[in-house]
């Protein structure tokens, strides 16, 4: 697993995220990080609180939140995957910067979860 360079995350997101305390959103419009619109499904929560999280050994702190990409991939349909799931760790230090993808044990995913079916869905626009 490798983690690829940071990737900025507009803090003007970041802080309407905030609003919601931890509460995941589906990402559409000018919500979605730029470097991240080319796929449909797109989730992120982000919370005030600072905190440290591992993945697969590596220790991540000052995270503030997360960014979920559910990419369809037709090359797992036959084996019933429908999506593969990558996720994105947010910190703070100054700036917000997602550092990922991350490959969790729920990476292969035969379905879209039932967590993610109702959440509201989070778009605005840049002026």
């Amino acid at each position: 697993m490798g983690i690829h360079r940071p990737k900025s995350i507009d803090s003007e997101f970041f802080y309407e995220l905030w609003k919601y305390k931890g509460q995941p959103y589906r990402l559409g419009g000018d919500s979605i990080p730029s470097w991240l619109r080319r796929f449909d499904y797109v989730y992120a929560s982000g919370d005030s609180l600072l905190r440290t999280e591992t993945w697969d050994g590596l220790v991540f702190s000052s995270v503030v939140g997360g960014i979920d990409v559910l990419r369809p991939d037709p090359n797992d349909y036959h084996r019933g995957i429908r999506f593969n799931k990558d996720h994105y760790v947010v910190t703070s230090g100054g700036l917000f910067v997602a550092l990922g993808p991350l490959k969790g044990h729920d990476h292969w995913l035969p379905e879209l979860p039932d967590s993610l079916r109702t959440v509201n869905y989070l778009q605005f626009s840049r002026s």
